[in-house]
């Protein structure tokens, strides 16, 4: 399949997402995606969406009839075969390449092709070799007008039969000269696949794109976009996944991996981006560390899918003041500092994070994907308080901790009565993680099991400050499916099947390529229909450029 019909797909996925959404608007979604990239570019056509009727846009002729009352400009001809049109009054400069796409749609299905023919001021009618469906479609296309023009304007076929009426949306139109520079722009492939990063392939007025830092634009990659969408399926669940990224300060290599990531993410319109814990190194005071967080952060913002956060044994900075004996409270990126930053940025993404409402700050979330009937459960294996001990030391950190591994009974509680709990039947369950459960957590991992089996467990400890005693039942459980527990932490690939259970773990990102700076993802699709988990590997080369390491590839399948 052609990579122009891959991103139809892409297209199809992420509108299909959006439209199940129920708890973000259109405006919520263009201020998300408003803050991406580093160069501005501005889209030269106003009321591209129509949204305030037919403001900005010239009167129609006289024989036209318009309508902009479902949110799209319908406009139709009563009384002869021949075009319809629709024109704004834009200032075009000569000699520059101009960048135009829209949504196109007709009342009536053909026998032969209908073109849109984009019209610029000053340039002569280019047709589009796509036919116009009963469906909407996405057309672009690129012009350079020899001379300066004043409008720009999309003109259906002159062979339309009475009565048919055409629909227009999502209208855009770049200067690309004058937001790249001459000899910088970017193809119209390019551009197609840059724009999958908005809400519709659409902005309204001044957006960003996504650069490398030398002005040629960071777009998705074909090879990862065709791998993946061949992969997906009705009832499947995409997932880019990392884990142990050890981010650093300064690590400009690093920014760049993230940008790749979350371009790739958002093309494939993936359903989930993950990040199992250990997101930064943690060798550095607070101050830095909120900066390293906030500037990986504001990658995962520019994120169209779902975002999840695991949090690792580095990801609080323990490490650094413990090594400098100033393990004190005030000096950690502590639970609180997490949530606010790690968590509550994503919580209203139109699958929404849920958390534990009686303990917000615990780490700890799930997001529900009802088509595909998944609830992703994302813990948090370091839930320790944040405590002065002896002499104004932290009392427990990731490095400096005395009790080993411990979860809270908050966050048990809320596992076994919330978010393992329910009354229909056919949903399945993924466990994000950032070590392994049945290693480290064993009391966890017993839950998890006695969920899967529909059976009953009790945890007990008497560890001060991490006290446990309860008895979880899950015999009634209307669903009990564990699909897989995805983790990291021991920088190495593994998969196996503990107690009936898929465990499946990532290397650290660091390590993933041989090449140094090294860095990589991976792409997960998790395929209900025949339960199948299947991972391929990607890393950023040194020239920028999305790498594959196949050997890497896994091809799993899971059971009850």
């Amino acid at each position: 399949m052609r990579y122009k019909d891959k991103i139809a797909r892409a297209m199809a996925i992420n509108a299909e997402t959006i439209a199940s959404a129920n708890n973000a608007s259109l405006a919520d979604m263009s201020q998300q995606v408003s803050q991406m990239g580093d160069i501005n570019a501005m889209n030269l056509i106003t009321n591209g969406n129509f949204s305030n009727g037919t403001v900005g846009w010239n009167a129609p002729p006289a024989d036209h009839t318009v309508s902009t009352s479902n949110g799209d400009y319908e406009i139709s001809r009563s009384d002869t075969v021949s075009t319809c049109s629709i024109m704004e009054t834009v200032a075009i400069n000569a000699n520059s390449k101009i960048y135009v796409a829209f949504n196109a749609k007709a009342s009536l299905a053909y026998t032969f092709p209908v073109n849109v023919l984009p019209y610029i001021g000053g340039c002569a009618n280019q047709s589009l070799a796509k036919a116009v469906t009963t469906t909407y479609q996405r057309f672009s296309t690129l012009f350079t007008p020899p001379s300066a023009g004043t409008y720009i304007a999309l003109l259906s076929s002159a062979s339309l039969p009475v009565g048919t009426t055409f629909y227009f949306n999502y209208i855009m139109a770049i200067d690309l000269t004058a937001t790249f520079g001459a000899g910088n722009e970017p193809s119209q492939a390019q551009c197609d696949a840059m724009m999958l990063t908005y809400n519709n392939s659409w902005f309204n007025g001044i957006g960003k794109v996504p650069t490398n830092g030398n002005n040629s634009t960071i777009v998705a990659d074909e090879t990862l976009c065709n791998g993946l969408l061949d992969l997906q399926s009705a009832n499947s669940l995409s997932v880019i996944w990392s884990t142990d990224n050890h981010y650093a300060p300064n690590n400009a290599w690093g920014y760049n991996e993230f940008q790749r990531m979350i371009c790739d993410a958002n093309a494939i319109g993936a359903d989930l981006v993950l990040n199992t814990g250990d997101i930064t190194n943690g060798y550095s005071n607070l101050a830095t560390e909120e900066d390293v967080m906030y500037n990986i952060l504001a990658q995962y913002k520019k994120s169209l899918s779902p975002v999840a956060i695991v949090k690792g044994n580095h990801d609080d900075n323990s490490w650094y003041t413990y090594a400098l004996g100033i393990n004190n409270v005030s000096e950690v990126f502590n639970s609180q500092t997490w949530y606010s930053r790690a968590i509550k940025p994503f919580i209203n993404q139109y699958y929404k994070i849920v958390t534990n409402a009686n303990d917000p700050n615990g780490g700890y979330c799930y997001i529900d994907y009802p088509t595909q009937k998944i609830r992703v459960i994302c813990l948090n294996d370091y839930d320790y308080p944040y405590l002065n001990g002896t002499g104004g030391t932290l009392k427990y950190g990731a490095m400096n901790n005395t009790v080993g591994q411990r979860i809270r009974q908050a966050q048990y509680d809320w596992v076994a009565n919330t978010a393992l709990q329910f009354t229909a039947t056919g949903w399945g369950v993924v466990i994000a993680t950032h070590m392994d459960l049945k290693t480290y957590l064993p009391q966890m991992w017993n839950v998890i099991v006695a969920f899967s089996t529909n059976t009953s467990v009790t945890i007990t400890d008497a560890t001060v400050d991490f006290t446990l005693s309860a008895t979880y039942n899950f015999a009634s459980n209307s669903s009990n499916e564990v699909i897989a527990e995805m983790y990291g932490h021991d920088h190495i690939d593994s998969n196996c099947v503990n107690n009936g259970i898929l465990c499946v773990e990532l290397c650290s990102m660091q390590l993933a390529d041989s090449a140094k700076p090294a860095f990589g993802w991976d792409s997960v699709v998790i395929n209900r229909d025949n339960k199948t988990f299947q991972t391929r590997r990607w890393a950023l080369n040194t020239n920028g450029t999305t790498v594959r390491n196949a050997l890497l590839d896994r091809n799993l399948t899971y059971t009850l």
